[in-house]
C-alpha cells in the first residue's frame, strides 16, 4: 500500500519483497553451511547481522525497518530444526535480551518526536474514542474466535483475547507512517499513541498472571464412530 502510488514501484518493490522471503532461508543455509562450522560461537552474530541486513533492505523498499527484523527472525525460527545451532534456545534468549537493551532508546526516541499538538485535550478524546470503541472489537473478535474454533470456555478465551491486545510496537509504527507520509493530524496522531498504551495495559488491569500460551491445552476433538 505504501508503494501503490505507481504500479511500477509497487511491482518492483513487491517482486524484491518476494525475493526476500524467497533469499533469506537460502542465505541462512548458506551461512549455517559455510560460515557456522569454521566459526564457531558466531552463530548469534550472524542472526544479529541477518536481522540488520534485512531491516536495512525493507527500509530502502519504502517498508519500515521493523519488517525486515522480523522476517529474518521468523525465517530463523523456520529453520530451527535444519539449523538447531542457529536458532537455538540460548541464541534466541541472547536475543531477546540484546533487543530488551535497545527498547528503552526505541521509546525514548520516539518520544522526543512527539509534537506538542499531540498533547492536547482533542488527542485525548480521540485515543478514548478509539479505545472505546476499537477494544471491545478486537477482544470480541478474539474470544469469539476461541470460542468457536478452539472450543475453549468463556473465561480462557476471554484471558487470551486480553493477552493479545498489545499492540505498541505496531500501532507506534503505523502512527508514524501516517504521520510521515500521509500528514495526519497532530490530534490524531496523539490519540493513536493513547490507544496504544491503553491497549498496552489492559492486560495488567484485567488479569492476575499472564497467559503461558505454550501451555494452553488442546481441545479434544470428538471420537469418530467406528
Amino acid at each position: 500500500m505504501l508503494q501503490s502510488w505507481s504500479l511500477e514501484s509497487l511491482g518492483w518493490s513487491s517482486a524484491a519483497l518476494v525475493a526476500m522471503i524467497v533469499g533469506l532461508p537460502l542465505f541462512l543455509l548458506g551461512l549455517g553451511r559455510l560460515v557456522i562450522p569454521h566459526a564457531r560461537g558466531s552463530e548469534f552474530s550472524l542472526l544479529v547481522m541477518v536481522g540488520v541486513i534485512a531491516a536495512f533492505m525493507t527500509y530502502k523498499l519504502g517498508v519500515y525497518y521493523l519488517v525486515g527484523a522480523f522476517l529474518a527472525g521468523f525465517m530463523a525460527k523456520l529453520l530451527r530444526k535444519r539449523m538447531p545451532s542457529l536458532a537455538s534456545e540460548e541464541n534466541l534468549h541472547a536475543i531477546r535480551m540484546f533487543a530488551s537493551f535497545f527498547v528503552p532508546f526505541y521509546f525514548f526516541y520516539k518520544g522526543m518526536g512527539v509534537p506538542a499538538g499531540a498533547l492536547t485535550v482533542e488527542a485525548l478524546q480521540v485515543g478514548a474514542v478509539l479505545t472505546l470503541v476499537g477494544l471491545p472489537v478486537r477482544v470480541g473478535l478474539v474470544w469469539v474466535q476461541r470460542r468457536v474454533i478452539k472450543g475453549e470456555s468463556a473465561l480462557a478465551s476471554l484471558r487470551v483475547a486480553a493477552a493479545l491486545t498489545p499492540t505498541l510496537i505496531f500501532t507506534l509504527v503505523l502512527a508514524s507512517i501516517l504521520r510521515e507520509r500521509f500528514q495526519i493530524s497532530d490530534a490524531l496522531y496523539g490519540g493513536l499513541l493513547i490507544y496504544a498504551g491503553m491497549t498496552t495495559m489492559l492486560p495488567s488491569m484485567v488479569m492476575a498472571r499472564p497467559v503461558d500460551f505454550d501451555m494452553l491445552p488442546e481441545p479434544s476433538l470428538p471420537r469418530r464412530p467406528s
